[in-house]
């Protein structure tokens, strides 16, 4: 934001980039900016720039450097920004970096951007791949998490991703040691569906309920899902 001019705050909107996320957008306003030209820079001001807080880049768009009245020239793993007509001098030379045309330096392959945003605890939880969030925070103090200023006033928050990832069922025994002493104390039930083939009767399901102390199996063929409560209330009477 200090880097804008006449900045004015905007309604929140939304906005697309190119990983299909979106980010959004509250403020507007004229950013200068200085473009590479050899060994110097050639400073510009974008009009009417958008500003997203999360946006670590600042992204300059082809149309909009063209509706400025500007041209763009690519070539090989070059792009050239001409100045208005007749003359058309170039303004800037930008060299592909990692499929991006990077106005950081012409030089350099390789540069990182650090974002100077404050993250709470639980955003700079999922960013360090679910990290305990205690961690987290002993890490930052330590200084053992560089390049990020952590929020703080934040606290843990829970984290739903953590508890399904972590969640766990203990394995079936090979063995009840429990059984039941008398008929109908315990049942045991499946519904099983749909077959392929529909039955003479049109069922597609059925469902078992067998007898823990007596193994005896009762069958109750379905033809909808659905039909499966009535089919056990049916059974409970008849057991009563």
């Amino acid at each position: 934001m200090a880097h804008f001019s006449n900045f004015i705050k905007i309604p929140p909107q939304k906005i697309h980039t190119a990983d299909g996320s979106m980010l959004s957008v509250i403020g507007q306003g004229d950013v200068q900016i200085d473009l590479p030209l050899g060994q110097g820079r050639t400073s510009i001001m974008l009009k009417n720039a958008l500003y997203a807080p999360k946006m670590v880049f600042t992204l300059i768009s082809t149309n909009c450097i063209m509706a400025a009245g500007l041209a763009v020239h690519f070539e090989g793993r070059m792009c050239w920004i001409l100045s208005q007509g007749p003359r058309c001098h170039i303004i800037a030379e930008i060299l592909q970096v990692e499929g991006l045309y990077s106005i950081i330096s012409s030089h350099s392959r390789h540069h990182a951007n650090v974002a100077t945003q404050k993250l709470i605890v639980s955003t700079l939880h999922c960013v360090l791949g679910h990290v305990s969030q205690m961690a987290v925070v002993e890490a930052v103090k330590k200084g053992l998490v560089t390049g990020v200023t952590l929020d703080k006033s934040s606290k843990p928050e829970f984290c739903e991703a953590c508890i399904k990832a972590k969640s766990a069922q203990r394995p079936f025994p090979d063995e009840s040691k429990m059984r039941a002493l008398t008929y109908g104390e315990l049942v045991h039930t499946d519904l099983w569906g749909p077959a392929q083939t529909t039955s003479l009767g049109g069922c597609l399901y059925y469902i078992s309920f067998t007898d823990d102390y007596s193994r005896q199996t009762h069958l109750q063929f379905l033809k909808l899902k659905s039909e499966a409560l009535s089919a056990f209330n049916a059974y409970e009477a008849w057991l009563g």
